[in-house]
């Protein structure tokens, strides 16, 4: 396993520890339809923790319920993180965010039908919104 964390850590990979995810989406997500933006999104623990408040905020009746697919959005250039994070039920893209040029890139945002996949299944191809309500 230290073999593993190492050589994440030689690309640059640092995992966020859930206990930090968790009060990192609190700062960020403030109703349930708001749209989340992960640039770096590794296995998607922040993903997993803005769903968690989106949902919880939509059970206390502060807006509409969330819709992954729809309101959460991450971006990672590790192939294997992202296949991890696909869990999250978030639209992914596989590619590295300081590529990525607004309006102009090869990861268009749009919905997450037109998508192109990889070999792990993983969108490379992706439409993001024009704004953000968190980005985290």
């Amino acid at each position: 396993m230290a073999k593993a964390r190492d050589e994440r850590h030689r690309y640059g990979q640092h995992y966020t520890p859930h206990e930090v995810a968790r009060l990192l989406a609190a700062f960020a997500v403030r109703a349930s339809a708001d749209l989340v933006f992960d640039p770096s999104c590794g296995d998607g623990r922040l993903l997993d923790e803005a769903m968690r408040l989106k949902r919880q905020l939509f059970v206390e009746g502060v807006g509409q319920q969330p819709i992954p697919s729809r309101e959460l959005f991450g971006i990672e250039r590790s192939a294997p993180a992202i296949k991890v994070a696909r869990r999250t039920g978030a639209c992914l893209a596989s590619a590295d965010f300081f590529d990525v040029e607004p309006g102009t890139s090869s990861l268009r945002l749009s919905n997450p039908h037109e998508l192109l996949t990889t070999d792990y299944g993983l969108r490379t191809k992706v439409r993001l919104p024009f704004g953000f309500d968190a980005i985290i």
